[in-house]
């Protein structure tokens, strides 16, 4: 299974695995293939990717796959999220490294403001070649600034809008997966949740027949909302 990771990172899967902090140079990426991993994956918005050439330069160099965070099909949407100017460039990215032969693969964060829109990102992402995609709740851990009631969703009003989504890329063929979601949650699309480290429940969560296989929520979500 391909491991998502912050951008910067170049992940090495299937024959071992190996990580470069920064932004890896060809050199290091040949070096890589060179010592005999099969598949390269390559998370973030490496600047080669910013042109058709570079992204094929990327590949030469051993890289298989690019893994990349898009929260929106609208400018406003995704750069709310990651930036002001950063949808343009992931549009390219995901252009480039397609035109290059490269799997590419998305992931997209629940929040307040990208829970309604996540429905229009399988049609977009199936029409410019993607061929997997992941929906994440954030960790609470990971935001900047303490903005915990800007940024993260009530679950129970913002999943349905996932599991929507996670429907729809399921028609288009779209491979999607779902990660920070406790199982309660996700109804049929329980088998599409990635596993990972138990954090917190609540004391209602002992008889859930789903429990075995969740790994519950963000302590601070539960002090939030119960």
């Amino acid at each position: 299974m391909t491991r998502l990771t912050d951008s910067g990172t170049l992940v090495v899967r299937n024959s071992g695995e190996a990580s470069l902090r920064g932004e890896p140079s060809l050199e290091e990426i040949s070096r890589l293939r060179g010592e005999g991993f099969g598949r390269l994956g390559l998370c973030g918005l490496h600047p080669l990717l910013a042109t058709r050439a570079g992204a094929e330069s990327l590949a030469g160099a051993g890289v298989t796959d690019v893994h990349l965070a898009l929260h929106g099909t609208a400018a406003r949407v995704h750069e709310h999220v990651a930036g002001e100017g950063s949808f343009a460039a992931t549009e390219a990215a995901v252009l480039h490294a397609r035109a290059a032969g490269l799997t590419v693969v998305v992931s997209s964060a629940l929040t307040r403001s990208t829970s309604r829109s996540l429905g229009e990102l399988p049609r977009w992402l199936v029409d410019r070649g993607a061929t997997g995609w992941l929906v994440e709740v954030p960790r609470v851990g990971a935001l900047r600034g303490g903005h915990f009631d800007a940024v993260y969703p009530r679950l129970a009003l913002a999943m349905p809008y996932a599991l929507h989504a996670l429907e729809a890329a399921r028609r288009m063929a779209l491979f999607a997966w779902v990660r920070g979601a406790p199982r309660c949650l996700l109804g049929p699309y329980g088998p599409r949740a990635l596993e990972e480290a138990p954090r917190s429940y609540d004391p209602r969560c002992a008889g859930c027949p789903a429990r075995a296989r969740c790994g519950g929520v963000d302590a601070a979500y539960l002090a939030r909302f119960a």
